[in-house]
């Protein structure tokens, strides 16, 4: 049991070490201006986020357009409708094909 806490230990260690420099790192980038007499925490976090919360659009508006595409849905039925009548025009191209004038009299002639 001893083991296992000295190795939580050291990956706790490890993660605060570098919590800490990158902490460090985001203070000394950002530049603090106490001297106005701003917030120092609200200030820093648009600097990071660079997006000013006051210049967004209404939620009505961004959520207003459907980004998904539109579907068609269609009963076993119609699906099977659709497939004969695909089957019966490729049979038809064919018969012309092969047979061309010839079938034409015939279809005329009934």
């Amino acid at each position: 049991m001893s083991e296992k806490t000295k190795e939580h230990n050291d990956q706790a260690d490890e993660l605060r070490k570098l919590f800490n420099e990158v902490q460090e790192e985001s203070l000394q980038s950002a530049p603090i201006n106490k001297s106005e007499g701003e917030n120092e925490g609200s200030e820093i976090e648009q600097h990071e986020r660079g997006v000013d919360i006051l210049d967004l659009p209404p939620r009505s508006q961004v959520h207003s357009t459907s980004n998904k595409r539109t579907r068609v849905k269609l009963s076993r039925a119609s699906q099977r409708l659709i497939i004969v009548v695909v089957i019966f025009l490729a049979f038809l191209s064919g018969a012309f094909y092969l047979w061309g004038q010839e079938l034409m009299e015939v279809i005329i002639n009934i």
